[in-house]
């Protein structure tokens, strides 16, 4: 009977020390506001170090008002914990009584914060099961937004005539004065510059990049932004397609950007010079609809694949003129 009663002591006391990593508390300004006030909705975060949180959406999260804007968040230690306020400017344009939910959010704690991912969503109120990510919830908060009270037994008054201020000579006397000096100073270096020496159109040389080069950088760019690495491999698979048929568009006039990727196919099955890469322009596209369209989750060899796949499209098209020069008059 002993060992139990110590168990569940021991077992509460933890439930009660992890309970202490985070609290979440919503507040607004005040809780009664005239149609059209702003509303100041402040979410606030107070955990220990060792916890890593990750930002709320509030903008998709809190329905019924007005988006206004976002303030940046801030931090501040307090009592050998951090504390994180996330705060939003609202407003509504009818009266109400308005509800805010609880509003999530996830973290991770101890060494589950090594792991440098966000939390990742199958859509907007669906996350992605993940053992190592946890949430705590805020309170909901409510307020009122009244009407004006507009008196019905007041007469109308009449619009005030606008007061008059009487014009003071002296700023008018020192603009009159300034404007003057302006204009001479100016006559002057016309007539000792400008007019002795006829404008002559200048040639400036402009250094035109080739597009395999620009499609190369922007290809090793979306590498060093590690996308899919931290999750968002629907994005990596859109910006890498966009590249190659930006690419192209410069490269062959071909305007792949507003084509679908089976009428991309047609046109460089037409052409001869395509043959070498036709096969794999169309895996390549193909892999990325799914992922985009089809909601396909591929494996990490299948990311790293596309990127080789799209620099050797570049590399076998590419132009062997490395730069351009362009002269233009100006």
């Amino acid at each position: 009977m002993v060992k139990n009663t110590i168990a569940i002591i021991i077992f509460f006391g933890s439930l009660s020390l992890w309970a202490q990593k985070i609290s979440v508390s919503a507040s607004t300004d005040t809780t009664d506001y005239y149609i059209g006030d702003f509303i100041t909705y402040t979410l606030k975060a107070e955990y220990d170090k060792d916890v890593k949180i990750y930002p709320p959406d509030l903008k998709e999260l809190i329905h019924n008002v007005e988006f206004i804007r976002a303030e940046a968040p801030a931090t501040k230690i307090s009592g050998g914990k951090k504390v994180t306020d996330f705060t939003v400017v609202l407003s509504r344009y009818d009266s109400a009584e308005v509800m805010i939910p609880q509003i999530p959010i996830y973290y991770r704690a101890g060494k589950d914060t090594l792991i440098e991912r966000a939390p990742v969503y199958l859509d907007k109120d669906t996350l992605i099961k993940d053992e190592t990510l946890q949430q705590a919830l805020s309170n909901q908060v409510v307020f009122t937004v009244h009407r004006f009270e507009i008196s019905e037994a007041e007469d109308i008054k009449d619009v005030k005539y606008p007061i008059r201020i009487p014009p003071d000579w002296k700023i008018i006397v020192l603009i009159l004065l300034g404007a003057i000096i302006l204009l001479v100073l100016l006559y002057l270096i016309y007539k000792k510059h400008l007019r002795k020496k006829p404008l002559q159109p200048a040639e400036i040389k402009v250094k035109k990049v080739q597009p395999h080069i620009s499609a190369l950088n922007a290809l090793k760019h979306l590498d060093e932004k590690q996308l899919w690495q931290k999750g968002f491999i629907k994005e990596y698979h859109s910006e890498i397609t966009e590249i190659i048929r930006r690419y192209y568009e410069e490269r062959f006039n071909l305007p792949a950007l507003e084509l679908t990727t089976s009428e991309i196919i047609e046109r460089l099955n037409s052409r001869k010079d395509f043959e070498i890469i036709l096969a794999l322009t169309e895996n390549f596209l193909n892999n990325a609809d799914l992922v985009k369209f089809a909601k396909y989750k591929p494996m990490d060899e299948v990311n790293i694949e596309m990127m080789n796949q799209a620099i050797e499209i570049v590399e076998k098209t590419k132009q062997k003129d490395e730069t351009a020069l362009e002269v233009q008059n100006v």
